[in-house]
Parts: C-alpha cells; sequence; structure tokens
C-alpha cells in the first residue's frame, strides 16, 4: 500500500501509509530521526477510530497516549468526522509547580519542554520553550484560596483556558482544560511527589 510524504512543520517529514484496510500509521522524522508515529485503527464496525500515539524526545524518553474517536455523521473508512470520546495518558507525566517572581507561578511541564510563567495581575507573560517561540504566553487570575483559571494564546488569539484546582489535603492537582469550540473538556490529574 502506497505512502504520502509531506514537508512539515520546522523542517520536519510527515508520512501516512495504509498498513492493512483498518489501520494506517503516521509518522513524522527530522533528520532522519522519528519524532511521532501514530498508529490509527478503524474498529470492525467502523463506528470508532483509535489512535496510538507515540512522541519520542531526543533524550530517548517517549510520551505515550490512546486517544479514541466516534464517527458523526455519515462517511466511510478513515473519511469521516470525529469527536474524541476518551484519551489515555500511558506514560509519567511530571508538571513541576515553583514561586515566580515572587508571587507569581511557573508551570513546567517537562514532557512538552514548556514553562508557563504567570502573575495573577491579568497580563501575559510569555511561555518558555517550544510554546513561546511560537507567540505563547498565559495570563492567570485566582478564583479562591485553592482555585485559579489560566487562559493560554498564540500570538494574541485564545487557544484554551486551564482551570486549576488543588484539593483540600493538597496532594492533587486537577487541571480541566477547555478549548474554544469543543464542549468536552480535558481533564488531568496530578498526584503530589
Amino acid at each position: 500500500m502506497g505512502a504520502t510524504n509531506r514537508g512539515g512543520y520546522g523542517g520536519t517529514l510527515l508520512s501516512a501509509r495504509a498498513e492493512a484496510p483498518d489501520t494506517w500509521i503516521v509518522e513524522r522524522k527530522k533528520d532522519g530521526r522519528l519524532l511521532l508515529k501514530a498508529t490509527w485503527k478503524l474498529s470492525k464496525d467502523g463506528s470508532t477510530l483509535t489512535d496510538y500515539f507515540r512522541e519520542f524526545g531526543s533524550d530517548g524518553s517517549t510520551v505515550s497516549m490512546d486517544y479514541v474517536y466516534q464517527r458523526t455523521g455519515r462517511g466511510s473508512g478513515f473519511a469521516a468526522d470525529w469527536q474524541s470520546i476518551k484519551e489515555t495518558m500511558n506514560s509519567p507525566f511530571p508538571l513541576q509547580v515553583k514561586a515566580f517572581q515572587g508571587d507569581g507561578l511557573s508551570f513546567i511541564t517537562l514532557v512538552e519542554k514548556k514553562t508557563q510563567d504567570v502573575k495573577f495581575d491579568g497580563k501575559d507573560y510569555r511561555n518558555e520553550g517550544p510554546a513561546g517561540d511560537r507567540g505563547a504566553s498565559s495570563s492567570a487570575q485566582r478564583v479562591d484560596e485553592r482555585t485559579l483559571v489560566i487562559t493560554d494564546k498564540a500570538n494574541g488569539k485564545v487557544t484554551d483556558t486551564e482551570t486549576i484546582g488543588l484539593s483540600a489535603d493538597l496532594k492533587t492537582l486537577t487541571i480541566t482544560t477547555h478549548v474554544p469550540g469543543s464542549d468536552k473538556p480535558s481533564v488531568m490529574v496530578f498526584d503530589r511527589k
């Protein structure tokens, strides 16, 4: 079965190939190094699509996530509109929270190589790492003693809103992310280490 190769973001090469009638392999490489591999698998009845997503860091780390989508409307095979119904993180996803300039906070996501620095003054603060290089910024407001809302932007346009809640026993941090145009939020729960 044939493969399609396309030049992509940041000098990467994206390829998509059918491995079987119900399975597609999507890979992104840069300078011959595999950056990500996604195996798309259709259910026997064609109603769901599972994306087994793996991202490979230059340090040898792997981010492993499984996404499940449900077909919405008509279509056959892979050609359809798909609605996300489940996301499962299979690999560790460490998050560090540190003080930032006295009364602010830094949220450091090692897997994404992203640092969100925020103060509770309503101002946008540029993200550090690859996201910051693409014009990403964040601002924050405190809702109460253990809840805050971070608004993320790219080049001034809102990309998502994160509600961050700390449990009463201070052991669990829950991040609920709402993306404009999507009615289903993403929820991540972190345990204190």
